[in-house]
């Protein structure tokens, strides 16, 4: 049995076709999700069905570090339940709940900055994207590394069948309107900073000085989209999404992706949306290549936001699609289920 573990928003979306993938290949499988951010509500209107696991978002540090411990605790108790063989999560809780119980693991992660350590010590094998081999890894990190073509997102956006025209059609966007999706910082990680929020406030009111038409927020919780509409102030431009809104067809319909750092500016350049990221803790090494690459702004000082033009250059090429990816993530989720070696096939 394959256990999927969901801590986040954006693993529900990246870990959804390996589930896929297992259910035709008629292997049974159990999922948990931690009720943080919109993980639940998202997993639920992609129609996947799973058991709730854990607390919520922790505000204070001592906080997160006990959710943590019970949550670890609260998911050994379902593994041994369900009697599950193996683990494909991004969650330093259910790898560290699988090794206490000599469950293989493989673990999937994309920033090399996060506290990380937790997943790798605990996972037989680690994915990650192949712009990170170039990127400095700690020794331990680069041993357990196996490496595949592509971002994260291309996992799901290089089969996510879209239409920009209809997706503006049925927000009432017309072509010569420009529309912005923002998604705001993740104000409750532990790399958050209180920069990338008020560098986000700053771009999000350049935006729309600068001639939005539409502003649509993806807020992160329903406190956070209060915040925003209380520092945005009342303007008939600016919408605020319901929790689970499908995310990719939104920023493929977007004209610019105005992003706190994280998975939604990542598809915005696997689309070809032009993104402002405002994510001002410790650069991603992903996000630089994606700024050299063109398709990625950094907005993280006043002088940087000044220069910025709020009309931009339109729409970029697409990023893939990178069919080897998906096919060494599924060599590697197959090891652990049947115990082979996952550096036995070739990348």
């Amino acid at each position: 049995m394959l256990w999927i573990d969901l801590e986040n928003t954006p693993q529900v979306l990246f870990l959804e076709p390996i589930l896929r993938w297992a259910h035709r290949e008629g292997i049974e499988v159990e999922v948990t999700g931690r009720p943080h951010g919109q993980t639940v509500a998202l997993a639920k209107a992609r129609g996947i069905n799973l058991s709730v696991v854990g607390d919520g978002n922790q505000a204070a540090n001592y906080g997160r570090v006990r959710g943590a411990l019970n949550r670890i605790r609260e998911l050994r108790h379902f593994a041994r339940r369900h009697g599950v063989k193996a683990l494909v999560s991004s969650s330093r809780s259910a790898a560290m709940a699988a090794r206490s119980l000599g469950i293989p693991s493989i673990g999937i992660m994309d920033y090399e900055h996060s506290l990380h350590w937790p997943l790798v010590i605990s996972s037989k094998c680690v994915l990650l994207p192949d712009l990170l081999s170039s990127a400095h890894l700690p020794f331990l990190t680069r041993r357990r590394s196996r490496f595949f073509p592509g971002l994260k997102e291309n996992l799901y956006l290089d089969h996510w069948q879209m239409s920009r025209e209809a997706t503006r059609r049925s927000l009432g966007i017309t072509s010569n309107q420009r529309f912005v999706l923002a998604r705001p910082p993740a104000e409750s990680a532990h790399y958050s900073t209180d920069l990338s929020t008020q560098m986000w406030v700053g771009a999000a009111r350049k935006l729309l000085d600068g001639g939005a038409d539409r502003f649509a927020i993806m807020a992160r919780d329903e406190a956070q989209a209060s915040w925003m509409s209380l520092n945005l102030g009342s303007d008939s431009r600016i919408q605020v999404l319901p929790s689970g809104v499908q995310g990719p067809e939104l920023v493929n319909a977007a004209d610019l992706v105005l992003g706190g750092g994280g998975t939604m500016n990542r598809e915005a350049a696997v689309l070809g949306t032009p993104v402002w990221s405002t994510f001002c803790g410790t650069a991603p090494y992903i996000d630089e290549c994606l700024a050299r690459e063109g398709r990625l702004t950094w907005i993280r000082a006043q002088q940087e936001l000044d220069r910025v033009d709020p009309v931009g250059n339109g729409r970029g090429e697409t990023r893939g699609p990178f069919p080897r990816g998906m096919e060494i993530v599924l060599e590697t989720v197959k090891s652990a289920i049947y115990g082979r070696n996952p550096w036995a096939f070739p990348s």
